[in-house]
């Protein structure tokens, strides 16, 4: 968003795919399986798959930018010092089988996050 804000691009991997998490949505879910004693090894994330790139654009036109200025590249392209995975989706098979509620889409959650900094990118 600063990039955004400043009139530069941003550049986003389009080819990495993953899964949002919201720490509020996953905090809240955290201490739902606490309080209910179900114990045990759970994937968490909000729920759907989007790229990096797909992330950044739907940020930048919630916050109000240009969703063109949103570049999306190939991993290689990008000159990253670390390897990223093409594919990190996770799935809550163990929180759904264990009685939970998955957590909202990661569309809502991060409308609710932009929202949250109104007018921090906008000086």
């Amino acid at each position: 968003m600063r990039a955004l804000a400043a009139g530069q691009e941003y550049v986003a991997a389009r080819d990495q795919m993953g899964t949002a998490t919201y720490t509020l949505d996953a905090a809240a879910k955290i201490m739902e399986v606490i309080e209910a004693g179900r114990y045990g090894t759970y994937h968490l994330c909000n729920q759907g798959l989007c790229s990096r790139f797909d992330l950044a654009r739907r940020a930048a036109s919630l916050a109000g930018f240009d969703p063109d200025k949103v570049v999306g590249k190939l991993s290689e392209e990008m000159g990253r010092p670390g390897v990223r995975l093409k594919y990190s989706v996770m799935a809550m098979d163990a929180l759904e089988q264990g009685g939970f509620s998955l957590p909202r889409p990661w569309e809502e959650a991060l409308a609710e996050y932009i929202e949250s900094l109104h007018g921090v990118w906008r000086g």
